[in-house]
């Protein structure tokens, strides 16, 4: 149930970021539209890397499917959470390309729905994967740990 619940919120939120288009904060500067397109842009890529990663494993609900495999590579490797991070850069992203303040105040909803999701979504994975705890402590939830940088600089 609480599966379900949580995906009905996600994809009501989604629909008001893409739908919605009110309290505008202003014409978007030409600078905040360049940004916003760039964030945008940034989180289409990673939702798209993402799903052909997790390819047969794939399900929007926090419980993984029978047979799954933890995913430790790629963007997986950066980031436990692409897909999250992905929608809330394209949502961020688009409030700033369009200026709307509503859609900036659903997309930090949605983070925070995020959150909750994520925590939910762990506990069943740390039951389902035994390395999952130390992949947790490796790996960033939504934006990749200072030692990732570290070594790629």
């Amino acid at each position: 149930m609480t599966d379900y619940l949580l995906v009905a919120m996600q994809f009501a939120l989604l629909g008001g970021i893409l739908l919605m288009d009110g309290l505008l904060i202003t014409t978007p500067d030409p600078v905040l539209k360049w940004a916003g397109a760039l964030i945008l842009f940034t989180g289409i890529l990673t939702g798209i890397v993402a799903v052909i990663q997790m390819n047969r494993y794939l399900t929007v609900f926090p419980t993984p499917k029978k047979g799954a495999r933890l995913l430790s590579s790629g963007v997986y490797s950066w980031i436990r959470h692409p897909m999250y991070t992905a929608l809330i850069l394209a949502g961020s992203g688009y409030a700033l390309w369009s200026g709307s303040l509503l859609r900036l105040v659903l997309t930090i909803i949605l983070l925070i729905l995020f959150e909750y999701k994520s925590q939910y979504e762990e506990v069943r994975l740390s039951k389902f994967f035994d390395e999952y705890e130390s992949y947790q402590k490796t790996t960033g939830k939504f934006i990749p740990r200072l030692q990732k940088w570290k070594e790629i600089l």
